[in-house]
């Protein structure tokens, strides 16, 4: 799958593909791949 780089070689960001592909992009927003961020983020009431 190929990605779509902007003109002036910025990330464009997910929201911008979700806006076209709202199906493939929930998909995604599933899988471990889409889910990796949350690793960092800040835990709440984290257990010890």
């Amino acid at each position: 799958m190929a990605g779509v780089a902007s003109a002036d070689g910025t990330f464009e960001g997910r929201k911008k593909c979700f806006n076209c592909h709202k199906g493939e992009g929930e998909a995604w927003e599933k899988t471990l791949h889409g889910k990796a961020m949350e690793s960092l983020k800040p835990s709440r009431g984290k257990k010890k």
